[in-house]
């Protein structure tokens, strides 16, 4: 798409506000058009509010000016029903911006809309309406605060709606990293594994995921990675954050493959995934951090194959996006489920997959890439 009259005023803004309260995976999301919106306006000043959960990996961006975190999530990483103090935070900011976006598609999630009506800006820029046309606004009140602008319906995956929104062009499926700045600077805190694993590469294995439903349960895991961990010259490492260490243990212990899982601070995982050669994944920040540099990803989603690609659980939207990613789905839901996705409330339908056909395709991925990074 190419930049037209209607985003002039974007163009013309010195003051330019980009409002983002995601969690970690939705926000790496946002980066490409980060990327864009200071190729388009290389000398305005960027401010970028952010849920505090993200202001760390945020902050170590090259294309924003300044960073400002929000009280979103407690110490549990749950959201915190508290918008009054996070819109009075807003409300209370001296700037007065030229142009305010507010980059998220489901605009009335995180507080998103009250935050954006709240700030002071002469324009307010953000979709009016969710990903479909016929779900509208949580909080319709505040729909007249936002700029109605048009909305390719040929734009499938949530990278490319933020660019679209911003008026960018065409964006390359390699995330242009040198200029971001965003894990550079691997911190490296075990010389004798870490190392190692850094400089000759490694296959991963990414187990969280936000949602039950999304994970692959223990056992699918062990019967893949004994049929593919020990077919290929690298080694395998499992990524998580603290809740996933138990799981991992278990995989671990019954595959052989490395357990890395609460190993690294959030921006210290993006910089050791520059060394990846291929990821197995759920969908979670350790997938879109692996396609935030490229590296091919083979992502497990719960909805069947003869499902809505397009639905929350289809895997395009918010899927494994870059050169080499492929979802895997299983062919048909399992009992009690629908085409449309999986209705169950812990793993379930991503379980049911050919799993030795499964292992000669990711072999035949991975054998192909690992020369080419």
């Amino acid at each position: 798409m190419k930049n037209s009259s209607k985003f002039d005023f974007i163009n013309s803004a010195n003051e330019i506000c980009v409002i983002k309260p995601d969690a970690l995976g939705d926000f790496m999301l946002c980066l490409p058009a980060l990327d864009q919106l200071r190729r388009m306006r290389p000398n305005a000043r960027i401010t970028l509010l952010v849920s505090n959960v993200v202001y760390q990996i945020a902050r170590g961006l090259s294309c924003v000016d300044l960073v400002l975190p929000i009280s979103i999530f407690n110490a549990k990483n749950k959201k915190i029903d508290d918008i009054y103090t996070a819109s009075k935070y807003v409300n209370g900011m001296a700037s007065i911006f030229d142009v305010a976006i507010l980059m998220r598609w489901d605009c009335d999630f995180y507080w998103a809309t009250p935050l954006l009506h709240a700030i002071h800006s002469k324009i307010k820029l953000g979709y009016s309406i969710k990903c479909s046309k016929r779900k509208q606004l949580a909080t319709p009140d505040y729909d007249q605060y936002l700029n109605k602008i048009l909305i390719d319906e040929s734009i499938s995956h949530e990278v490319y709606k933020n660019i679209n929104l911003i008026g960018g062009g065409y964006y390359p499926p390699t995330i242009y990293t040198e200029h971001l700045s965003l894990g550079n600077n691997f911190l490296n805190h075990d010389p004798n594994q870490i190392h190692d694993l850094f400089n000759t590469g490694y296959f991963a294995v990414a187990i969280s995921s936000s949602q039950d439903v999304k994970k692959l349960s223990i056992e699918s895991w062990v019967r893949l990675l004994t049929l593919i961990a020990g077919r290929v010259s690298n080694k395998f490492v499992i990524l998580g954050g603290a809740e996933d260490i138990e799981m991992a243990n278990m995989i671990s212990s019954q595959t052989g493959v490395i357990n890395l899982c609460a190993r690294f601070a959030p921006l210290e995982l993006i910089g050791f995934l520059k060394s990846c050669k291929g990821i197995l994944a759920v969908d979670s920040f350790v997938k879109h951090a692996a396609s935030f540099h490229s590296v091919p990803v083979i992502e497990f989603s719960p909805q069947s194959s003869n499902g809505d690609p397009m639905t929350e659980l289809g895997g395009v939207r918010f899927g494994a996006y870059g050169v080499g990613s492929k979802i895997v789905k299983p062919k048909y839901p399992l009992d009690n489920c629908v085409l449309e996705g999986c209705l169950a409330s812990k793993s379930h339908c991503i379980n049911n997959l050919n799993f030795e056909e499964l292992a000669k395709f990711v072999l035949e991925i991975f054998n192909a890439q690992k020369t080419q990074r």
